[in-house]
């Protein structure tokens, strides 16, 4: 969903902490756009969680929070589930690759940079 956001450049509407001036058409239009791209991909187990949002950045934090749990259990799951990784059998390595930098991903996204 990020990346859909990114490539059609209306990220900005997720990362604005200002309120949207109103009188400014261009943030307008990422606003609506953004916020029409985020509900449309969503299915209805999750426009529940976002029905009462009333904007494209609050759409995106209700799903962050219903979605990345930042609990310590699950950090510690997920870096030993990283430390503990292992190629399975019949993995070819590009699969066992992707699979690592997935998990670095997570990693990073809940522990910052470095997974410290």
């Amino acid at each position: 969903m990020q990346a859909l956001l990114k490539a059609k450049s209306l990220w900005s509407a997720i990362e604005r902490t200002l309120p949207l001036d109103t009188a400014d058409q261009d943030a307008c239009k990422k606003e609506e756009k953004a916020m029409a791209a985020l509900v449309l991909l969503l299915g209805d187990e999750q426009l529940m969680h976002v029905q009462n949002a009333a904007t494209a950045a609050e759409v995106w934090r209700k799903l962050k929070e219903v979605h990345q749990r930042k609990g310590i259990a699950n950090k510690l799951y997920l870096r030993r589930k990283f430390l503990t990784v292992v190629m399975e059998d019949g993995d070819g390595m590009l699969k066992h690759i992707n699979k690592v930098k997935m998990m670095t991903q997570q990693v990073d996204g809940y522990w910052g940079k470095g997974g410290h």
